[in-house]
Protein backbone atom coordinates (compact mmCIF):
# COMPACT_ATOMS: atom_id res chain seq x y z
CA UNK A 1 0.00 0.00 0.00
CA UNK A 2 2.91 2.36 0.68
CA UNK A 3 4.14 1.86 -2.88
CA UNK A 4 0.69 2.74 -4.24
CA UNK A 5 0.51 5.91 -2.11
CA UNK A 6 4.06 6.89 -3.07
CA UNK A 7 3.20 6.42 -6.75
CA UNK A 8 0.08 8.58 -6.36
CA UNK A 9 2.04 11.38 -4.73
CA UNK A 10 4.79 11.20 -7.35
CA UNK A 11 2.30 11.23 -10.19
CA UNK A 12 0.38 14.20 -8.81
CA UNK A 13 3.61 16.18 -8.42
CA UNK A 14 4.32 15.84 -12.13
CA UNK A 15 0.81 15.58 -13.60
CA UNK A 16 -0.37 18.27 -15.96
CA UNK A 17 -2.99 20.58 -14.51
CA UNK A 18 -4.40 21.71 -17.84
CA UNK A 19 -7.93 20.50 -18.60
CA UNK A 20 -10.36 21.21 -21.39
CA UNK A 21 -13.41 23.20 -20.35
CA UNK A 22 -15.64 21.23 -17.99
CA UNK A 23 -14.11 17.90 -18.95
CA UNK A 24 -13.09 15.45 -16.23
CA UNK A 25 -9.80 13.78 -17.01
CA UNK A 26 -8.72 10.30 -15.97
CA UNK A 27 -5.10 10.97 -15.06
CA UNK A 28 -3.90 7.43 -14.50
CA UNK A 29 -4.57 4.00 -13.06
CA UNK A 30 -1.88 2.74 -10.72
CA UNK A 31 -1.55 -1.05 -10.50
CA UNK A 32 -0.37 -2.97 -7.43
CA UNK A 33 -1.17 -6.54 -8.37
CA UNK A 34 -4.95 -6.93 -8.51
CA UNK A 35 -5.45 -3.74 -6.49
CA UNK A 36 -5.73 -0.52 -8.46
CA UNK A 37 -6.23 3.20 -7.94
CA UNK A 38 -7.77 5.26 -10.73
CA UNK A 39 -7.17 8.99 -10.34
CA UNK A 40 -9.57 11.50 -11.88
CA UNK A 41 -9.33 15.29 -11.99
CA UNK A 42 -12.46 17.37 -12.61
CA UNK A 43 -12.96 21.08 -13.32
CA UNK A 44 -15.83 23.49 -13.97
CA UNK A 45 -14.11 26.26 -15.90
CA UNK A 46 -17.20 28.06 -17.20
CA UNK A 47 -19.03 28.44 -13.91
CA UNK A 48 -22.30 26.86 -15.02
CA UNK A 49 -22.26 24.19 -12.30
CA UNK A 50 -22.13 21.38 -14.85
CA UNK A 51 -19.14 19.15 -15.46
CA UNK A 52 -19.20 16.67 -18.32
CA UNK A 53 -19.44 12.99 -17.57
CA UNK A 54 -16.47 10.68 -18.04
CA UNK A 55 -16.07 6.93 -18.42
CA UNK A 56 -13.98 5.51 -15.58
CA UNK A 57 -11.95 2.47 -16.67
CA UNK A 58 -13.03 0.46 -13.62
CA UNK A 59 -14.13 -3.18 -13.80
CA UNK A 60 -14.17 -5.48 -10.83
CA UNK A 61 -15.06 -4.34 -7.31
CA UNK A 62 -14.99 -0.77 -6.03
CA UNK A 63 -13.87 -0.76 -2.41
CA UNK A 64 -13.61 2.93 -1.61
CA UNK A 65 -13.45 6.40 -3.13
CA UNK A 66 -11.55 9.45 -1.87
CA UNK A 67 -12.61 12.95 -2.89
CA UNK A 68 -10.18 15.83 -2.54
CA UNK A 69 -10.96 19.51 -3.21
CA UNK A 70 -8.55 21.13 -5.66
CA UNK A 71 -6.78 24.47 -5.49
CA UNK A 72 -10.10 26.27 -6.11
CA UNK A 73 -12.78 24.14 -4.38
CA UNK A 74 -16.54 24.60 -4.86
CA UNK A 75 -18.39 27.00 -2.58
CA UNK A 76 -21.25 24.56 -2.10
CA UNK A 77 -21.27 20.81 -1.73
CA UNK A 78 -20.22 18.58 -4.62
CA UNK A 79 -22.21 15.50 -5.62
CA UNK A 80 -20.69 12.67 -7.67
CA UNK A 81 -22.39 9.54 -8.98
CA UNK A 82 -20.90 6.42 -10.57
CA UNK A 83 -23.56 4.97 -12.85
CA UNK A 84 -23.51 1.26 -13.72
CA UNK A 85 -24.19 1.02 -17.49
CA UNK A 86 -26.00 -2.31 -17.01
CA UNK A 87 -28.46 -1.27 -14.31
CA UNK A 88 -28.44 2.53 -14.24
CA UNK A 89 -27.80 2.41 -10.47
CA UNK A 90 -25.40 4.66 -8.58
CA UNK A 91 -22.66 2.19 -7.60
CA UNK A 92 -21.82 4.24 -4.52
CA UNK A 93 -25.42 4.25 -3.29
CA UNK A 94 -25.40 8.01 -2.71
CA UNK A 95 -22.22 7.90 -0.61
CA UNK A 96 -20.60 10.57 -2.82
CA UNK A 97 -23.36 13.13 -2.29
CA UNK A 98 -22.53 16.34 -0.43
CA UNK A 99 -18.72 16.02 -0.49
CA UNK A 100 -16.76 18.46 1.68
CA UNK A 101 -15.57 21.78 0.28
CA UNK A 102 -12.32 21.80 2.24
CA UNK A 103 -11.60 18.30 3.53
CA UNK A 104 -10.40 15.15 1.80
CA UNK A 105 -13.09 12.51 2.44
CA UNK A 106 -13.34 8.73 2.20
CA UNK A 107 -16.53 6.97 1.06
CA UNK A 108 -17.52 3.31 0.78
CA UNK A 109 -20.01 1.83 -1.71
CA UNK A 110 -22.34 0.04 0.70
CA UNK A 111 -22.12 -1.00 4.31
CA UNK A 112 -23.75 -3.64 6.42
CA UNK A 113 -23.01 -2.33 9.89
CA UNK A 114 -19.23 -1.88 9.83
CA UNK A 115 -18.66 -4.30 6.93
CA UNK A 116 -17.98 -2.75 3.52
CA UNK A 117 -19.76 -4.57 0.69
CA UNK A 118 -17.94 -3.77 -2.58
CA UNK A 119 -20.12 -3.41 -5.65
CA UNK A 120 -19.06 -5.54 -8.63
CA UNK A 121 -18.70 -3.73 -11.95
CA UNK A 122 -19.17 -6.00 -14.95
CA UNK A 123 -18.85 -3.60 -17.88
CA UNK A 124 -15.87 -3.52 -20.25
CA UNK A 125 -16.34 0.23 -20.81
CA UNK A 126 -16.30 0.95 -17.08
CA UNK A 127 -18.72 3.23 -15.26
CA UNK A 128 -19.99 6.74 -15.98
CA UNK A 129 -18.96 9.39 -13.45
CA UNK A 130 -21.20 12.48 -13.22
CA UNK A 131 -20.62 15.66 -11.23
CA UNK A 132 -22.87 18.46 -10.01
CA UNK A 133 -21.83 21.48 -7.99
CA UNK A 134 -22.30 25.23 -7.64
CA UNK A 135 -22.04 27.70 -10.50
CA UNK A 136 -18.62 29.26 -9.96
CA UNK A 137 -15.84 29.33 -12.54
CA UNK A 138 -12.60 27.37 -12.23
CA UNK A 139 -13.57 25.09 -9.34
CA UNK A 140 -11.78 21.77 -9.36
CA UNK A 141 -10.88 18.64 -7.44
CA UNK A 142 -9.66 15.05 -7.53
CA UNK A 143 -11.32 11.65 -7.16
CA UNK A 144 -9.36 8.48 -6.26
CA UNK A 145 -11.18 5.20 -6.94
CA UNK A 146 -9.74 2.17 -5.12
CA UNK A 147 -10.79 -1.08 -6.79
CA UNK A 148 -9.76 -4.64 -7.49
CA UNK A 149 -10.14 -6.88 -10.53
Amino acid sequence: MRKVLAAIVAFLCFASTVLAADTPLVLTTIHAGRQKVTILRWKDSTGDGAVSTVQLPVWGKIYSVVTKPGSNPPESLLTITFIDPNTGLDLMGGALATRSLVNTELAYPYRTGTTVVPYPVIAPAGVTATFSTDAHANIDGYVYVFWEE
